[in-house]
C-alpha cells in the first residue's frame, strides 16, 4: 500500500484517510488502508467522510470531534512511550 509506505518514509504519528460522503462504494479502500497501517505501521489511524459538494454532508463538529479524539490518543501515546 502506498499510504503504508508514505507513513514509514515520513515516520508520522497517525494517520488519517478521507472518502465522499455520497460514494460509500468507495469507502471500502480507505477502511483497508486504515487496517493496514494500524497493522503494518502500529500507528493509530481513523477514517473520515466528507461532503465535497454540500457541508451538510460532513458538519464541522463531527469532524473536529473525531479529530480531536485522534489528537487525544497521539498525545496519550506520546507520553505513556516518554516522549
Amino acid at each position: 500500500w502506498y499510504d503504508v509506505e508514505c507513513c514509514k518514509a515520513f515516520n508520522v504519528d497517525g494517520a488519517i484517510a478521507v472518502y465522499p460522503f455520497s460514494c460509500r462504494a468507495y469507502a471500502n479502500n480507505p477502511l483497508m488502508v486504515v487496517k493496514a497501517i494500524k497493522e503494518e505501521v502500529g500507528i493509530p489511524a481513523i477514517t473520515l467522510e466528507y461532503g465535497g459538494y454540500d457541508c451538510r454532508d460532513s458538519p464541522a463538529g463531527a469532524l473536529r470531534t473525531r479529530v480531536e479524539t485522534l489528537a487525544e490518543l497521539l498525545r496519550m501515546r506520546k507520553a505513556s512511550q516518554g516522549g
